[in-house]
Parts: structure tokens; sequence; C-alpha cells
């Protein structure tokens, strides 16, 4: 039996839980841009930026110095992207009510 195929025609339904959340997230971006810029700034530009450096560095032209470059900027954007992440994380624990271990 062949495999049915997708036609331009044909729709496929949307899951309701993940219609739902995408919805809401729309709503919240639609009614707070300066949050969401704030929230785009810390977190999607460092992400982005680890994401990217590799290959937009690899493409200068560093000659027998560019596996080094590469694995420095590699380095550096990772190191940025983990300690924006964690400093959230930290963030969010501390307004939770977590104020971290005591030694007696």
């Amino acid at each position: 039996m062949p495999a049915k195929s997708i036609t331009s025609h044909e729709v496929r339904p949307i899951n309701s839980a993940n219609a739902r959340i995408l919805a809401l997230s729309v709503e919240w971006i639609k009614t707070n841009p300066a949050k969401f810029a704030t929230v785009l700034k810390a977190y999607g530009v460092p992400i982005a930026g680890a994401a990217l450096a590799v290959p937009i560095v690899a493409m200068l032209p560093f000659g027998p110095l560019g596996p080094a470059v590469v694995a420095l900027a590699r380095s550096f954007a990772g190191f940025h992207a983990r300690q924006t992440i964690i400093s959230g994380f930290h963030t969010a624990l501390g307004a939770g009510g977590v104020s971290g271990v005591q030694r007696e």
C-alpha cells in the first residue's frame, strides 16, 4: 500500500492544548511588547549568539589560526549562554523563596 501524501487541500487537525499555549503566548507578546523585548534581549540574543558564533567566525579568514579562534568563540559564546540561563534559574529560585544552603 503506498504511503498517503498530504496535498495542499488536506489539513491536519491541531492539538487543542498546543494551540491554546501558542495563542496565550502570542497574546502575551501583543499585550506586553516591552517585557517581550526584555526577555528576548536577556535570553534569545545570547542563545542565538552561541548558536551562530562558530559558523560566523569560521567564515572569517584567520588562516592557520582559524581552528583556535573558532574554539575560543565557541567556548566564550557557550559560557555566556550558560551564564544567562543559570542566572535566570537562580533568580527564579530566589523569587520562589529558596535562599540557598547555610552552613552551621
